[in-house]
């Protein structure tokens, strides 16, 4: 600072008795586009007649961002010069003094002295490009330490603001900030959170990497942990898992995984004890796209339901979309479960496992070359039999069930820039009743992906996949033996580019998928069956996603999320489609033609145009309120007579007579967190469906080549309101998520085999009102643990009977309108206790024993009901149980 200047604030300080304020009714209006501090405090002093006395120099680079605000002039110098050398004396009525701090160069040295003895302070940018006030752009990489991976979706914050980002895929961020000192802090679910103090001087990096605390007290339960993921990111409904405390809940024979705790999350339900899949807000089974390395999944449990085909040691990420699905996904109509294969360590040898009443586990990981290639392997393998033959009941002693799943990911870094990855996956169910029918479902996908990084803020990633699903039934009995494959081929490729800069956070890419459905190929299995064999043609189909999304951060109040996903189908012959009489009731009675299509003609195609919406609003910095809004076409359909997905339903894909399912959903939610570690959330949402199928009264799905005659299509519409609350102390936590939701469908069709309970709105079979889970984790000590959760669900409709009669020699049945009754309400409690045996900080393995009582109290929930004949008219209702008493269990968990 110059003598003349020097000398000018000296008198000024000197003679406080010309100091006043400047007038209380002098206002300041913001500018409609970006402008800077120079040009606004011209225009204030030509509008408003006040003396403003400064260099130009100082000013021109503090810019002044567009807003509808209007503010006094103080509080508009006060926001503008924060975090600048510069400062202000009003003089007078109509006089304000700016001037040049001349502590800041001092400031500077002293913050560049602290970072030097204190690594958790740095000074990043040239000092020599410093310009006050200036916006600058913080950017880096987050990365998983322990792990050596990048993370995405970690959490960048802006202490002394409500700035917030999240990492893209490959743990880049960027926000711009202005120049000057700041506390960042950074973090992640399951990690150490980090702070660090910088003083940015002009663009640069702050990389950081996060590291997980051996001897944490882990005490904060999963969604506790979710929670914080929930009420910190841009999107509505979004939740990521914390994979590594996924064990300390209580779960079927100690075996606790993933989707049991998808299924705790408020709007989202299991399908039932004895099948497989959940519903979210309303939807059907088949309505949630499952990723494993970006390949779609088509059953995601192993027997039936009672477990996950996922186990947490394999995992390095996922997470779980249920409101304000980003543009880059789409195929289903209800949510997204995004799952990654952990990648390997390339530093270290690690390893890990479990032993359990029924099952298996191992896991291993490290470095094929050090420092760049690594390599992940787990699996697990059931032995279930035995438990079985300790039943009473001959058919349950005599039936035998089994599975294993396995996983590989493969690694190679060429350069910090490039890296290469190849994963595979299998799993296998097989289950055999009474020496009679056998079921058995599989999966098996091959992936590769590419990732390359042309600078910090610009990536590419390319992912080429081949998979498939079969799920086959066979029999023995005598003269009925058979066998019945079915089988999903489907390939794939999805490139996708990412962009950050400034506020922005941009993906855009294309997705191609070819399927080949061979459905229902049924043939005898010896020489003297009567079974005939049949073979339907397969059927072909394609699907193609071209998306755009960008996370924009506005200013520090609001961010949103805004894309579109526009998608093409096609349905590729070679088949034979039946035309029935036009006007007419779809029966065989009215074909009247066949059409034959040539292999790769176009038998039916649809295009979507899916607008992806959310934005969050920051009431303060720990409470927000998120909108989301998105649209999806969804171009398989899952054809099934139960709530849930079974070995015997099958998958069509849409044609001429079967539309794709196109959803609309709407939420709103308010997310808070308040002191002593108290959290919640509160959020109501709508669905509207069209295009979703029934079946007619006494339609028929297996090997039906008229099927499209079986069936009626309408509308569905799902709505309702999710709660969430949590409350963690020293050594206890404790969680409560209660959803109220309806789901209902209507079918009004042309013809009255099309119409369903008089064209009236009905329960779909997945409506359950009530659905509430309870959920405590209580630390004795740094080696003792207790865990219960207590879950209580409205029953599932069903539709009974309602009377009967007999003509001639045959017993006729009336039933009720269709889904009118109710199961009993479904309620169980869950216990779990877990010995840490190792807590020292340096040691050769960690290993933990987890006793659990799964249903305690020996609730027989009823999973259905079946009704019986009899010649004289009567008929009798049985109740069915899967699991209608307590199971104890030990699980014995080993880290090497």
């Amino acid at each position: 600072m110059d003598r003349f200047h020097l000398a000018f604030i000296l008198v000024v300080a000197l003679c406080p008795s010309i100091f006043g304020q400047p007038s209380g009714k002098k206002y300041y209006k913001y500018p409609a586009s970006t402008s800077n501090l120079l040009d606004e405090i011209k225009k204030i002093e030509k509008e408003q007649g006040l003396n403003f006395f400064y260099l130009g120099d100082w000013l021109s680079g503090i810019p002044v961002h567009p807003s509808t605000r209007v503010e006094s002039i103080t509080r508009f110098l006060q926001n503008h010069l924060e975090g600048t050398q510069m400062s202000f004396f009003p003089t007078g009525e109509n006089s304000i003094v700016l001037y040049k701090n001349p502590t800041y160069d001092k400031m500077i040295d002293r913050v560049e002295a602290r970072s030097v003895n204190d690594n958790h302070v740095s000074t990043i940018g040239d000092r020599t490009l410093f310009k006050p006030g200036d916006t600058v752009t913080l950017s880096g990489r987050i990365r998983n330490a322990t792990k050596d991976a990048f993370l995405q979706g970690a959490s960048v914050n802006l202490k002394d603001s409500e700035i917030n980002v999240n990492t893209d895929q490959y743990g880049n961020y960027s926000m711009d900030i202005l120049s000057g000192e700041h506390t960042v802090e950074i973090s992640y679910v399951g990690l150490n959170k980090e702070e660090r103090e910088i003083l940015i001087l002009s663009d640069g990096n702050l990389d950081v990497d996060l590291f997980e605390d051996p001897i944490q007290l882990e005490i904060i339960t999963i969604e506790g942990d979710m929670m914080e993921s929930a009420i910190d990111g841009l999107i509505p409904g979004k939740t990521s898992f914390n994979l590594n405390l996924i064990k300390k809940t209580p779960a079927l024979l100690g075996r606790p995984d993933l989707m049991n705790s998808i299924s705790r999350l408020p709007g989202v339900a299991d399908t039932g004890e004895g099948s497989s899949g959940f519903n979210v807000r309303g939807g059907a089974p088949d309505q949630n796209l499952v990723l494993v390395d970006d390949v779609p999944v088509f059953n995601v449990s192993h027997l039936f339901g009672f477990f996950s085909t996922f186990s947490a040691d394999v995992l390095q990420r996922a997470e779980l979309y249920k409101g304000g699905i980003p543009a880059n996904y789409g195929g289903r109509a209800s949510s997204v479960l995004d799952i990654s294969l952990k990648t390997g360590n390339d530093e270290k040898f690690k390893a890990g496992g479990s032993a359990g009443p029924i099952d298996a586990s191992f896991n291993m990981e490290g470095p094929l070359k050090k420092g760049q290639t690594s390599y992940s392997v787990g699996g697990r393998l059931s032995y279930i039999d035995w438990l079985l033959k300790k039943y009473k009941n001959t058919d349950v002693r005599h039936s035998t069930a089994g599975f294993y799943d396995t996983s590989i990911k493969v690694s190679h870094k060429f350069s910090d820039r490039d890296v290469l990855s190849f994963s595979a996956y299998r799993s296998y169910d097989s289950f055999r009743f009474a020496l009679d029918t056998t079921y058995s479902w599989e999966t098996t996908l091959f992936s590769g992906k590419y990732q390359h990084s042309f600078r910090n803020n610009l990536h590419v990633s390319l992912t080429a996949y081949t998979s498939a699903y079969k799920f086959n039934t066979a029999s023995n009995k005598i003269y009925h033996d058979f066998r019945l494959d079915n089988r999903i081929d489907y390939q794939g490729i999805k490139s996708t580019i990412y962009y950050s800069v400034a506020r922005h956070n941009l993906q855009t890419g294309l997705s191609l998928i070819s399927y080949d459905f061979s459905i229902g190929q049924l043939r005898p299995t010896s020489n003297t069956s009567n079974v005939t064999r049949i073979s339907p043609e397969p059927e072909e189909s394609s699907e193609t996603h071209v998306f755009i999304n960008d996370e924009y951060v506005v200013n520090d109040a609001i961010s949103l999320m805004a894309g579109i996903n526009f998608s093409i189908y096609k349905r590729k012959g070679p088949n034979h489609i039946y035309v029935y009489r036009e006007g007419a009731q779809r029966v065989e009675e009215n074909i009247i033609d066949t059409v034959f299509y040539n292999e790769k003609s176009t038998i039916a195609d649809y295009m979507g145009f899916e607008p992806r919406f959310s934005i969050k609003y920051n009431l303060s910095q720990n409470t927000n309120i998120k909108i989301g809004y998105g649209n999806m076409n969804q171009y398989l359909h899952q054809l099934s007579n139960t709530a849930g997905i079974t070995p015997v339903d099958i998958w069509k894909p849409s044609n001429g007579y079967i539309r794709p399912i196109r959803s609309r959903l709407l939420s709103l939610g308010i997310f808070s967190r308040a002191g002593k570690g108290i959290a919640g959330s509160f959020e109501v949402f709508y669905k509207k469906l069209d295009n979703v199928i029934d079946y007619k009264e006494g339609a028929s799905i297996l090997l039906n080549e008229t099927l499209e005659a079986d069936i009626v299509a309408g509308n569905s519409r799902a709505y309702g309101a999710e709660i969430y609350l949590e409350r963690t102390t020293d050594r206890l936590s404790s969680s409560l998520s209660y959803t109220y939701s309806r789901s209902e469908r209507i079918m009004n069709g042309a013809h009255p085999d099309e119409i369903i309970n008089d064209g009236k709105y009905y329960p779909s079979n997945f409506d359950r009102p009530h659905n509430l889970n309870l959920l405590s984790n209580f630390k004795f000590s740094r080696r003792w643990n207790i865990s219960a959760n207590f879950q209580y669900l409205s029953g599932r409709p069903f539709t009974a009977p309602s009377s009967k009669y007999k003509i001639e020699s045959f017993l006729i049945t009336d039933f009720t309108q269709r889904n009118s009754d109710r199961l009993p309400d479904y309620h169980r409690l869950d216990v779990s206790i877990t010995l840490e045996t190792n807590l020292k900080k340096k040691k050769p393995w960690e290993s933990s024993w987890i006793f659990s009582l799964f249903n305690v109290y020996g609730r027989k929930n009823i999973y259905s009901v079946f009704y019986t004949k009899a010649s004289d008219l009567s008929i009798s209702a049985k109740k069915v149980s899967i699991l209608g008493t307590i199971f104890p269990s030990v699980t014995y968990n080993f880290k090497i």
